[in-house]
């Protein structure tokens, strides 16, 4: 396992009070640290969702491979902002239950969940953001 460091990375921007962030900027900021992990991350979200969309859909989709080529680990990742409070909506409830059903993983959060995950999985070990979920 990992240890992050080297220099301030990019998921540390300074937006300011983080209970106050939107969730495009704690996307964007989850999105950011997966990729400097070495996390592939596939972005679901839309501002308005086309016609035809699956309803409830996560925000990301993240795929690992660890240094053996057999051992991938996939999740998807539904991103909260403080304000929600994790809240996820009855269409993301039902889309969540469905793809668990099937032993897929969902995580839903912002950036502390998924250094959580990321922790938990052996990926690297960072540290928490205080203010942060």
């Amino acid at each position: 396992m990992a240890v992050a460091a080297g220099k301030k990375p990019l998921y540390l921007w300074d937006l300011g009070d983080p209970h106050r962030l939107s969730e495009k900027k704690i996307e964007a900021m989850v999105m950011s640290l997966y990729r400097q992990v070495g996390i592939d991350v596939v972005k679901t979200s839309q501002p308005q969702k086309p016609a035809g969309m699956t309803i409830g859909i996560p925000d990301l989709r993240c795929y690992f491979r660890r240094n053996d080529p057999d051992s991938i680990i996939t999740w998807w990742h539904e991103v909260k902002s403080w304000k929600s409070r994790k809240r996820p909506t009855p269409g993301q409830i039902k889309f969540h239950e469905m793809v668990r059903s099937y032993n897929e993983e969902v995580i839903v959060g912002g950036v502390n969940t998924a250094i959580e995950w990321i922790d938990i999985h052996g990926i690297v070990t960072m540290p928490a953001l205080v203010g942060h979920w």
